[in-house]
């Protein structure tokens, strides 16, 4: 009786690969872990600087504090394009295993909520990208999920500062009223630190409803 094995094409480099996600050995190795020394705050790899970067050195979150798995850039970006803009949705499999370890590693005993998505965009897409990671993370691994807020319509952020980004989001993150998280530390889970405008913002609605505290976990930051 034969054994086959499957073999997929790795959705980078096109070499053949069965590892989760539909990514090679390769191609996940060359996407490098953040493991350093980094910002208090937004997680950022520090260089020079002791406790905070530079943009974060005179900001107040609402949030304690973000981790991201990768910085965003080289093999890494090239793999989340893949993902996000390619529809290449078997990524969030890799993803969320990579997330679940470091969740049952440091965040045990928080809740995780996610970035909410907007609802037209989602329609459009048929997808969200943040949602599929999710979905996994309590299906497969157990962990416990709430999708406490929604997002109403904002102008695309991409080419907004800080500040532009903030008067943009400003009522525009509701929390869905039949959720009680009173008492909850929450795990925010987004994929790109930017500036930290969306995080802030859904930290604030989220304390505002009874969080005791929020935290933020993305795949990369920018």
């Amino acid at each position: 009786m034969y054994n086959f094995k499957i073999i997929n094409e790795c959705y980078l480099c096109g070499n053949d690969n069965s590892e989760i996600g539909n990514i090679c050995l390769k191609c996940k190795n060359d996407s490098v872990l953040i493991d350093t020394i980094v910002c208090k705050s937004c997680g950022l790899p520090l260089v020079s600087e002791k406790y905070f970067c530079m943009r974060c050195r005179d900001l107040d979150y609402s949030f304690e504090s973000n981790r991201s798995l990768f910085e965003y850039k080289n093999t890494a970006k090239e793999i989340f394009y893949q993902y996000k803009f390619k529809r290449h949705k078997k990524v969030a499999c890799w993803y969320a295993e990579m997330l679940s370890q470091k969740i049952k590693k440091e965040y045990e005993d928080y809740l995780v909520v996610p970035s909410p998505y907007k609802y037209w965009k989602k329609v459009k897409k048929g997808w969200d990208q943040v949602e599929s990671i999710t979905n996994i993370l309590k299906k497969k691994y157990g962990i416990r999920v709430i999708s406490a807020l929604q997002k109403k319509g904002t102008l695309d952020q991409k080419k907004l500062d800080l500040l532009q980004r903030k008067i943009n989001l400003k009522g525009k993150i509701k929390f869905q009223n039949s959720i009680r998280i009173i008492g909850e530390k929450i795990l925010l889970i987004d994929d790109i630190f930017t500036t930290g405008a969306t995080a802030d913002e859904c930290s604030t609605v989220l304390i505002e409803n009874g969080a005791e505290s929020v935290k933020i976990l993305t795949i990369a930051i920018d």
